[in-house]
């Protein structure tokens, strides 16, 4: 059988239109969620844009550690923060990257392999540039500083590790069966620069799971979803009073399978201020922003107020999806004899649970640094701004989006009032 061979500039041009046709659906979807989310994106950009920006740059240093590191647990760490980066990226973005339906029809067509990984990473690679700031920079820098011979050896594990980290990408968006174990065997490389010493032997190994990750991606064994039981304490038992039984309900429709990811990204989240916060515990020195010297207890005090604002601003996102999802299910039970003061006792409960579960970590460090009389003030205001939003939010398509900047805005000034004074 003879093989059609495709001429160079007609492979280069079908090349050139898959990629721009990912753009363009990447674009619209992305407009489209931008559209939805406007005011959330505006304040989450207005408070941590600027300071992710400079985090992106600065991790160029740390994976300069990572080269001629002395301590596992410091390896660990650094390459676990540019793993969950790049996961975190292509999760969020996972329908807006995967080309939607028509470009996975495409790709069931007999294109060859090689134009399939150039749609990917020419694709992939231009979208990732910030997260791969770090990489272009380190580059830059052991070319600067390093002599030639170990230039060309750290050039090769950064390339590899940057690659490594875009085929990672290309699992999550293919949803792959095997995404956790080769996230786990990433570690390896880095590693081995501590184990070993032998700088050739992280190269040959990271080359290895670049090889492995690709024909991971090539074979294509994608995971099947899981079929997720309805916990027991969660079902509705005749024997159990009303109210109880409406408890479980409210919390069934938040914890629903559609948004599970975006709650656990946002548990995640909410937890890293146990590690967040205890970096900034360790800090002696004075920090200068912006001309303002700030001492290390009201850097603490500024990101417990961030945290404290960032989980009530997701309390408003739930009450949100509440309001408009579940309007005709909120209209049957009222049929069926469950008051207005029932409904909203039981999911103002349950909304202030998540709130004071997800603050937890930053509640024990405001214990830790400002008192436990402090700490029960951040709780007050979080039971009253849960409580506003219940009333504001009633019919949110009625709320203006600036509402929702405002009281960002007001939670998080009262919030660092009340932990300085």
């Amino acid at each position: 059988m003879i093989k059609a061979i495709m001429p160079v500039s007609a492979e280069r041009k079908l090349i050139g239109q898959l990629i721009q046709y990912r753009l363009k659906f990447y674009i619209q979807t992305t407009a489209d969620a931008v559209q939805r989310h406007k005011h959330l994106i505006l304040l989450v950009g207005l408070l941590a844009g600027p300071m992710i920006f400079a985090v992106l740059l600065a991790l160029a240093k740390p994976l300069i550690s990572i080269l001629h590191a002395e301590n596992m647990l410091e390896s660990i760490k650094i390459w676990s923060i540019f793993l969950f980066i790049h996961l975190l990226w292509s999760s969020f973005q996972q329908k807006a990257l995967n080309g939607g339906e028509g470009y996975q029809y495409i790709a069931m067509t007999p294109l060859t392999l090689r134009i399939r990984i150039s749609v990917e990473l020419g694709f992939l690679a231009p979208l990732s540039f910030a997260i791969l700031l770090p990489f272009i920079i380190a580059l830059v820098y052991v070319w600067a500083t390093d002599t030639f011979y170990q230039a060309i050896i750290d050039s090769f594990l950064i390339v590899l590790w940057g690659i490594e980290l875009l085929l990672i990408q290309m699992l999550v968006c293919q949803k792959n069966k095997y995404l956790i174990a080769l996230c786990l065997a990433s570690f390896l490389a880095p590693l081995s620069l501590v184990l070993f010493k032998v700088e050739i032997l992280s190269i040959f190994i990271s080359f290895i799971l670049v090889a492995v990750t690709y024909r991971q991606w090539v074979i294509a064994k994608i995971s099947k979803p899981r079929n997720i039981q309805l916990p027991q304490v969660l079902r509705i038992q005749a024997k159990h009073s009303v109210n109880i039984n409406w408890l479980r309900v409210s919390l069934r429709k938040i914890l629903n399978k559609q948004v599970m990811k975006q709650h656990i990204l946002f548990f995640i989240f909410a937890f890293s201020a146990s590690v967040v916060l205890a970096w900034f515990a360790q800090q002696k020195d004075t920090w200068i922003l912006l001309y303002i010297a700030l001492s290390p207890l009201r850097l603490m005090n500024l990101m417990s107020a961030f945290y404290i604002t960032a989980i009530l601003l997701y309390i408003v996102t739930i009450k949100t999806m509440l309001a408009s999802t579940y309007t005709t299910t909120a209209r049957f039970w009222l049929s069926q004899g469950i008051s207005n003061r029932q409904a909203l006792i039981s999911e103002t409960v349950v909304l202030w649970g998540i709130a004071v579960i997800a603050a937890l970590p930053t509640l024990i460090w405001i214990i830790l640094s400002n008192g436990m009389v402090k700490s029960l003030f951040m709780i007050g205001l979080m039971m009253f701004a849960v409580a506003l939003i219940q009333h504001i939010f009633r019919q949110p398509e009625r709320v203006h989006g600036t509402v929702t900047l405002v009281l960002t805005t007001i939670w998080f000034v009262i919030s660092y009032l009340l932990l300085s004074f």
